[in-house]
């Protein structure tokens, strides 16, 4: 890419007939919502986005409630493995008081002020 050499030129060849289409760099929301965190571990961020991802759509209507796909998926991670605590409960619910300890809820709390600031308006 020129670009890279050449400093900042919002447009790019295309094909063979020198053709201009706007370039613009795509950021996605993720990277934005880290960027304006601060948080700088991958893994952390990813765990946190997840869940206040999930508990966003929540508040859009999507069913969190305990027959909800999303608890299914906590209550029975695996053949092997069964998670009774979130079975009966709605995904918030079981989020905050069962499976984040109280540091990752805040953290969850704070990306998803971030996302409904983000979102709503």
């Amino acid at each position: 890419n020129r670009n890279r050499y050449w400093g900042f030129n919002p447009y790019k060849d295309i094909g063979s007939h020198n053709l201009k289409e706007p370039f613009v760099e795509y950021v996605s929301p993720g990277d934005v919502i880290q960027q304006l965190t601060g948080v700088q571990n991958n893994d952390l961020f990813g765990l946190v986005i997840k869940h206040a991802t999930l508990l966003y759509l929540c508040e859009l209507g999507a069913d969190c409630g305990p027959s909800s796909e999303w608890v299914k998926y906590h209550c029975f991670l695996s053949y092997f493995q069964l998670s009774a605590l979130s079975c009966e409960r709605n995904l918030y619910d079981f989020y905050r008081n069962h499976h984040l300890n109280s540091n990752q809820w805040q953290d969850v709390e704070f990306v998803l002020n971030i996302i409904r600031g983000l979102y709503e308006s």
